[in-house]
């Protein structure tokens, strides 16, 4: 599962390192709670700019323009069988690290695509060595038998990168 919080840091954080873990205690009415660990990353305080970039067709080719075939590269292909385009990887680890070669920038993605590709997603930014973004922004593509393609959510990447 996932979810979004926005919560307030009541202790300073360590600086030399960007991700952090958080112990987080999870009640759902009706269910038992459930007690786990997450990864929360927050930007070095001395990064200077925030990237944000697609993923469908900037960073990994999914042919977005021919449903059938990105679906069954979207749910079937393995990370390593994958496209990424030319020049993106020494592109993004460009602008990860700035111009002093030490920066720390945040990047972000966004995508229209299903969050059960999450983890692909992430073994194909390692495997291709593009920096992985501390938050993949998918979507619920809200999918059943009575509605077999995605509903539509054309704003739904705007909406995040205004968040943001």
């Amino acid at each position: 599962g996932y979810f979004d919080a926005h919560l307030p840091i009541s202790t300073p954080l360590p600086v030399d390192v960007s991700w952090h873990r958080a112990d987080i205690l999870v009640h759902a009415k009706g269910h038992p709670p459930i007690r786990t660990s997450v990864e929360v990353y927050v930007p070095p305080p001395e990064a200077d700019l925030l990237v944000i970039s697609d993923i469908d067709d900037t960073v990994m080719f999914t042919g977005v323009a021919e449903k059938l075939k990105m679906l069954y590269r979207l749910f079937v292909r393995k990370p390593h069988r994958r496209t990424a385009f030319p020049g993106v990887a020494s592109l993004y680890q460009a602008l990860y690290r700035g111009q002093t070669e030490k920066a720390e920038r945040p990047i972000l993605y966004v995508s229209r695509g299903p969050w059960a590709i999450y983890e692909m997603l992430e073994a194909f930014f390692q495997i291709n060595r593009i920096p992985v973004g501390p938050i993949l922004f998918l979507r619920e593509w809200g999918i059943s038998w009575r509605k077999p393609w995605p509903r539509r959510a054309e704003d739904h990447k705007r909406d995040l990168i205004d968040r943001m």
